[in-house]
């Protein structure tokens, strides 16, 4: 398998979320976004990438489940190559004027069970974007739209754009094979959908580890059609006979 990022329609959904929330830093009172998915379909990654398509922009932070208040502050300023200050106060003062004379994209993953629940962090955090205007994503695991909703309507007004990653479609299989596979294979729409299917229903990462063993009967059967039906047979096999 190649070592290639693929722009998926949610990759793509959430760079375009992204840079008009980016484009619209300056002044704006809904400079908050959200992006929410279940486990696998790619969020991580997406973020990441994006952070290195823009140095100097764009600063991510995975949150912690130790989190204090303080700890989240001094990991965001560290994220920012700021100096963490020795109290609090010290902290979010030197964010405000950071983020008012520089502002940057700043990206808080998986942050619905160590930030939005948790009121007095989604407090810190939507007081930061208060005093600066400062773009700031919080990126949960499926749960986040509810959890702000509920527990925070002041913070869910400020929410400028919610990104939704959803299950890869079949084009988005396509694509894949296409850009990962070595060499690239051009696969049906058939096939495509039917890998999608057993792959927990369009998981990135179930696919992936799929398209790779489509990879392998490829490779071992240059001249053979690969149906869906083989691949679904090897895979059974994989899993010790199990559907």
């Amino acid at each position: 398998m190649r070592n290639t990022f693929v722009r998926t329609n949610n990759v793509m959904r959430a760079a375009a979320a992204l840079e008009e929330l980016w484009q619209g830093r300056a002044g704006s009172e809904t400079n908050l976004c959200l992006v929410d998915g279940k486990t696998g379909y790619g969020k991580t990654e997406t973020l990441e990438w994006y952070v290195t398509q823009h140095p100097g922009r764009a600063a991510y932070v995975r949150c912690m489940d130790a989190w204090s208040v303080p700890w989240m502050l001094r990991d965001i300023s560290r994220a920012l190559n700021l100096p963490p200050r020795a109290t609090t106060e010290g902290n979010l003062l030197q964010l405000r004027d950071e983020l008012k004379a520089r502002p940057r994209l700043l990206i808080l993953d998986d942050a619905d069970d160590y930030v939005i629940a948790r009121g007095h962090h989604l407090n810190t955090v939507r007081d930061l974007h208060d005093l600066t205007f400062s773009p700031i994503v919080l990126v949960g695991e499926g749960k986040a739209r509810d959890l702000v909703y509920r527990r925070s309507p002041r913070t869910w007004r400020r929410m400028g754009q919610v990104v939704v990653f959803e299950p890869l479609s079949a084009p988005d299989v396509q694509v894949m094979a296409k850009e990962l596979c070595d060499p690239g294979l051009e696969i049906s729409v058939a096939l495509a959908e039917r890998l999608r299917q057993m792959s927990l229903s369009g998981s990135f990462g179930e696919v992936v580890v799929n398209l790779a063993k489509v990879e392998a009967m490829a490779k071992a059967n240059p001249d053979k059609e690969i149906t869906g039906e083989m691949v679904e047979m090897a895979l059974k096999a994989r899993r010790g006979g199990k559907a």
